[in-house]
């Protein structure tokens, strides 16, 4: 059990880890409906503030996260479904009637997001300054993101015996400035074939000049997102379901209102 709001969750996953997944399921299958129901909230195709959410395969929960994204950051937020060519067309009959959905056919046979997030093209391709990063295993559990505005970069935090003291940081969900992904991209891309992970390569960079970058530091991160880390008030989950004890999941999934 947790001491504090914060605690690292172990390397294993937890023995109920089939109850924590389908606690998950439940949620979306039990809120979405919902969501459909109400579309007083839409996305601003024009704001600096852009959700980005890559998509590499047809996931049955892709309208969930748009629409979560919808009700809980509403009109000041922009979001971008970044795909590839042959899944645009299914993608696009998921966003249906959505208002304000982008579709960027930017994923090619070949490379994958890891490898296209390092690339100066991909960033000038997309619009906005902040920049919220998610995918199709993501929660965002409240819309109060602004305290987390202010870093260049902050992610997910990871558990201490999986990554090196230079990367704590997890891609799957993360908030970043565009202008200083496209920086460092330009100065420091001879390095990215030699760091397989993309969250690993941004985060030693970013760590490397401490005077130049604004990165936040773990307890930030782990209060924005849930994890294999624990914290009991966190902005967003990704994936913790394979992490987080069933009834720690459920009591976080509980505390969750959906804008409505």
């Amino acid at each position: 059990m947790p001491t504090g709001n914060v605690f690292d969750s172990g390397k294993l996953p937890p023995p109920d880890a089939a109850l924590s997944l389908g606690a998950w399921k439940d949620f979306i299958k039990t809120q979405l409906p919902i969501m459909r129901e109400n579309d007083a909230k839409s996305f601003n195709t024009n704001s600096e503030l852009q959700v980005i959410c890559l998509l590499e395969n047809r996931s049955p929960d892709l309208e969930f996260v748009i629409h979560n994204a919808r009700m809980m950051l509403g009109h000041q937020w922009g979001f971008q479904l970044v795909t590839s060519p042959v899944l645009a067309a299914w993608a696009e009959e998921v966003v249906g009637n959505i208002k304000g959905v982008k579709i960027l056919p930017l994923l090619v046979p070949g490379i994958k997001a890891d490898a296209l997030k390092r690339t100066e093209e991909f960033w000038q391709q997309v619009t906005g300054e902040h920049l919220l990063l998610i995918d199709n295993n993501s929660i965002l559990c409240h819309g109060r993101i602004k305290e987390y505005l202010k870093y260049d970069y902050v992610a997910a935090l990871w558990r201490t015996e999986d990554v090196s003291p230079w990367c704590r940081f997890g891609g799957g969900i993360s908030l970043r400035k565009k202008s200083v992904m496209l920086k460092v991209c330009d100065e420091c891309n001879n390095n990215a074939v030699l760091i397989p992970d993309e969250s690993v390569f941004i985060s030693m960079m970013l760590r490397l000049q401490p005077d130049e970058y604004y990165l936040a530091g773990d307890s930030v991160a782990a209060k924005f997102a849930v994890e294999s880390c624990y914290n009991n008030s966190p902005f967003a989950l990704h994936k913790a379901w394979q992490y987080i004890e069933h009834q720690l999941l459920s009591e976080l999934l509980g505390q969750i209102d959906i804008g409505i």
